[in-house]
C-alpha cells in the first residue's frame, strides 16, 4: 500500500459522473435561492478566476469540477458546498487534492486548500464563506474527509483561530462548525480529538476553553462517541476538573456541567449517588471527608471497571494529600474494595499510574500500624494488576502504519491516501493504548477506508492489523525450549503471507544445531511456502547464507533433472559447487541415503527423482 495522494480513480463512466453533477447544477443558485442572470454568472466567474488563470493541464475532469464547484461555494452557495462535498464522497477524496499547479497568475493548486485560504482570510465575508464550505464537507464528504475534521479541530483550537474572532459572523461560523467535526467523529477517533481540544481548555483565550469544554460535552452526549469518551476518562477528568476553578465565570459553570456529565458515563449504579460529591469535592475541599466515609461504607454489587474507576481517581488523590492518618486509613479501604470488584486487571490502569504511587507515599508518612497494614493491603492488590500491565507497550504512529501497509499489500488492497493512512494508525494506536482487543472497534475503524470487492477480504485485513498489532504490544517473554542444550541456528520472528492470504504472523522459529524438526500442517497451510522462503532467503530474521546454508529438496523435481545421480543433483545447487565431496557425502549418509562411498553408490547412487520419493519435501541446514 503506498502513501500517496493520488489522482481519483477512473471509475466506470467517470465522464458520465461528472456530466451528472453538472447536470445537476447546471443552473447556478445564488445565496438566496433565485437563479443567477447569465450576466451575473459572467461576472461571478471574471471575479473568482483572474484573468489567464485556468486549471492546468495535469488536473483531472473531476478534479476542475471540484474547482468551480469550490468558486462558487466560496461566493456563499451553499448549494454549491453540498454538490462539492457529495462529489468527494462520490468519486473520492483525490477530487480535493489537486496537485497539478496553474497559469500565471498563480492560484491555490487544490479545492481543498483553496477553501482553507478562505477560512484564513481577513476579510470577514470571505473567511464566512469558508468556514462554512469546512462545515458542510464535514456533513457530507463521508468517512474519507475524517482526517480533515482533526486538522479543522486544531485549526479551531489554535490561540490565533476564529473562535475569538472581532466579528461575530465569524465567531458564530466557527462554532457551527464545531458540531458537525465532533459529531461525524467515529469512536476510535476520540482521543486524536481530545489532544487539541485538551490544547484549547488550557488555552489563555477564554472563547476557546469554552469551545472546547462544549465540544467534550457534545462528544459525551453522543452516542456514537461516548463509548471512546468513556475509555480516555483517566485523561478527560483532570482537564475538566482543573477549570472548574477557573476564574471565569462562563468557563466554570461549563466546566462543572461538562463534569456532571462526563462522570455520568461511566455507568456503575453503586457509584451514582456521589458523583455530585465528587464534583464539590474538587472545589471544595470541605466535601472530601464526608463523600471517603460515605464510599468506605458503601456495599458494591456492581462490577467495577476503568471508567469507574477514573470517577473517583480525583477524590481519593485529594484525600490522601491531606494530612490525616484516618483519612488515608480509608482511602485505603476504598482502594481495596473497588480492587476487589475489578474484573480485569487492564481495568485498574487509572489506579496504577497515579493512585499506587500515592499510596506508597502515603504508607512511608503513617506511623499507625494499623492503618500502615490497611494501607499495605491496597498497595499490594494494585501491584498485581501493575505487573500485568507492565506487559503490555504502547505501539508509536509509525509502527502501526507499518502493519497496517503490510497486511495491505499482502491482500492486495488498493492504495490509501496519505492522510487516511495516518488517521486509521492513529485510531489503532489509541486502541492499543486502551488495551481495547476486541474485534469490533477494530474493524469499526479500519474496515470503512478500505476498498475492496468482498467483505472476506476486509475482514481478513481487520483481523490481521488487530492480531499483529495486539502481538507486538504484549511483551513476552521467549519460552524455553524443551532440550535446551546445544547451539543455536535459528531464533527469529517473521511473518509470511502468500497471494491474498496471511499464512503466519510474528510466529517464532527457533532451530538448534544437530535436531532434526517436523512441519506438520493441513494442506495450503503454507509448509512447502515456508520451506522456499528460507531457502530462498525471503524469510525475515532468518541468518544470512553467509552463516547459515539452507538446501531445499522440491517436492517434485523437473524432468531435465531426473537423470542425475543424487550427488551431480546436489553439486548442480549454484550454493553447493564450493563443498568438499567428502562432506557432502557424509551429511547425505546421516540423512539415511545409505553409502554413497561404495562402488555401487558411486557408480550409480540412484537418480534425483528416486532419492525424493522418499524424502517427500526437505530442508537441510548448514551451518557455516
Amino acid at each position: 500500500m503506498s502513501k500517496r495522494r493520488g489522482t481519483p480513480k477512473p471509475a466506470p463512466g467517470e465522464a458520465g459522473g461528472l456530466q451528472r453533477v453538472q447536470s445537476s447544477y447546471g443552473a447556478v443558485k445564488n445565496h438566496h435561492g433565485a437563479r443567477a442572470p447569465e450576466a451575473e454568472m459572467a461576472r461571478t466567474k471574471s471575479s473568482v478566476l483572474p484573468r489567464g488563470s485556468k486549471p492546468g493541464p495535469e488536473l483531472s475532469e473531476l478534479q476542475q469540477q471540484a474547482m468551480r464547484l469550490t468558486d462558487f461555494v466560496l461566493l456563499g452557495n451553499q448549494d454549491a458546498g453540498i454538490e462539492l462535498a457529495k462529489l468527494a464522497k462520490m468519486e473520492g477524496m483525490a477530487v480535493l487534492y489537486g496537485d497539478a499547479g496553474w497559469t500565471d497568475p498563480p492560484r491555490s493548486t487544490s479545492a481543498l486548500a483553496q477553501i482553507s485560504e478562505a477560512a484564513s482570510a481577513r476579510d470577514v465575508g470571505t473567511r464566512v464563506h469558508g468556514l462554512v464550505a469546512q462545515k458542510l464537507l464535514s456533513q457530507y464528504a463521508g468517512p474519507g474527509f475524517e482526517p480533515e475534521l482533526l486538522v479543522l479541530l486544531s485549526h479551531l483550537m489554535n490561540e490565533h483561530g476564529v473562535l475569538f474572532h472581532k466579528a461575530k459572523p465569524v465567531r458564530e461560523a466557527a462554532t457551527e462548525l464545531l458540531t458537525p467535526i465532533t459529531t461525524k467523529i467515529r469512536p476510535a477517533a476520540v482521543p486524536l480529538a481530545l489532544a487539541p481540544l485538551y490544547d484549547g481548555v488550557s488555552s489563555r483565550k477564554w472563547e476557546i476553553q469554552a469551545g472546547a469544554l462544549s465540544a467534550i460535552g457534545r462528544l459525551v452526549k453522543s452516542k456514537k462517541t461516548k463509548v471512546g469518551v468513556a475509555r480516555e476518562l483517566r485523561s478527560v477528568i483532570p482537564v475538566v476538573s482543573d477549570q472548574m476553578s477557573c476564574t471565569k465565570l462562563q468557563v466554570a459553570e461549563l466546566a462543572v456541567e461538562t463534569m456532571r456529565e462526563v462522570c455520568g458515563v461511566c455507568g456503575n449504579k453503586d457509584l451514582a449517588p456521589f458523583v455530585e460529591q465528587i464534583i464539590g469535592s474538587v472545589i471544595s475541599p470541605d466535601v472530601v471527608g464526608s463523600c471517603v466515609h460515605a464510599l468506605a461504607s458503601t456495599v458494591l454489587v456492581q462490577q467495577v471497571d476503568a471508567p469507574a474507576l477514573a470517577v473517583v481517581e480525583p477524590l481519593l488523590l485529594r484525600a490522601l494529600s491531606l494530612n490525616q492518618t484516618a483519612m488515608r486509613r480509608k482511602v485505603a479501604v476504598v482502594v481495596s474494595n473497588l480492587a476487589s470488584m475489578v474484573e480485569s486487571a487492564l481495568d485498574a490502569a487509572p489506579f496504577v499510574v497515579r493512585v499506587l504511587p500515592a499510596l506508597r507515599a502515603s504508607l512511608e508518612r503513617l506511623s499507625d500500624l494499623e492503618a500502615k497494614s490497611v494501607t499495605a493491603t491496597a498497595i499490594q492488590n494494585l501491584e498485581q494488576s501493575e505487573i500485568t500491565l507492565s506487559r503490555y507497550g504502547v505501539l508509536s504512529q509509525s509502527a502501526v502504519e507499518g502493519v497496517l501497509c503490510e497486511i495491505c499489500t499482502a491482500h492486495q488492497v488498493p492504495a490509501i491516501e496519505t492522510p487516511v493512512v495516518e488517521f486509521v494508525a492513529g485510531m489503532c494506536c489509541g486502541l492499543v493504548g486502551a488495551r481495547a482487543f476486541e474485534e469490533k472497534p477494530w474493524v469499526e475503524c479500519i474496515l470503512p477506508f478500505l476498498e475492496v470487492e468482498s467483505d472476506e477480504v476486509a475482514k481478513r485485513v481487520c483481523v490481521g492489523v488487530l492480531e499483529s498489532c495486539s502481538f507486538k504490544a504484549v511483551r513476552r517473554e521467549s519460552a524455553a525450549d524443551l532440550e535446551e542444550e546445544g547451539e543455536d541456528l535459528c531464533n527469529c520472528e517473521f511473518s509470511l503471507a502468500y497471494a491474498a492470504k496471511t499464512l503466519a504472523t510474528n510466529t517464532r522459529l527457533h532451530l538448534k544445531k544437530g535436531k532434526r524438526y517436523g512441519l506438520c500442517g493441513a494442506n495450503g497451510c503454507g509448509k512447502s511456502t515456508l520451506l522456499r522462503a528460507i531457502a530462498d532467503g525471503q524469510l525475515e530474521g532468518f541468518p544470512p547464507p553467509n552463516e547459515l546454508r539452507a538446501i531445499h529438496l522440491e517436492q517434485d523435481t523437473q524432468a531435465i533433472d531426473s537423470e542425475l545421480t543424487l550427488l551431480e543433483f546436489v553439486f548442480a545447487e549454484p550454493m553447493c559447487g564450493g563443498l568438499a565431496r567428502e562432506r557432502v557425502v557424509a551429511f547425505l549418509c546421516e540423512l539415511g541415503f545409505g553409502d554413497l562411498n561404495s562402488d555401487s553408490a558411486g557408480s550409480n547412487p540412484g537418480s534425483a527423482g528416486e532419492a525424493n520419493l522418499g524424502a517427500h519435501v526437505g530442508l537441510s541446514l548448514i551451518h557455516i
